[in-house]
């Protein structure tokens, strides 16, 4: 399903439709939050080569677009849907 550019109100940060754009690159390992370490929740799973990422695409079924979703897979992977958000830091 698709939706015209702007149909919907900005967020708090002024930003408009970035869910579901593509899959995005986190710090987080290869591991469920249940089984994270509770002194450093992104690290990597021991031996483990897989890295998260989260938010599901465009070309995805519309309950994969939120960002709770997430999928392990390895740095090496390339798709089209994939990639990472590039977020400029605004000083008060």
């Amino acid at each position: 399903m698709h939706s015209e550019v702007g149909r919907y109100a900005a967020n708090g940060f002024g930003l408009h439709e970035v869910a579901g754009n593509l899959w995005e690159w986190c710090l987080d390992g290869g591991v469920g939050y249940s089984a994270a370490p509770s002194t450093d929740p992104v690290a990597p799973a021991a031996g483990s080569a897989a890295r998260v990422v989260r938010g599901g695409s465009f070309n995805d079924a519309a309950s994969d677009a939120r960002s709770a979703i997430r999928l392990d897979i390895t740095p090496e992977t390339r798709l089209v849907s994939l990639g990472l958000r590039v977020a400029k830091g605004i000083t008060p």
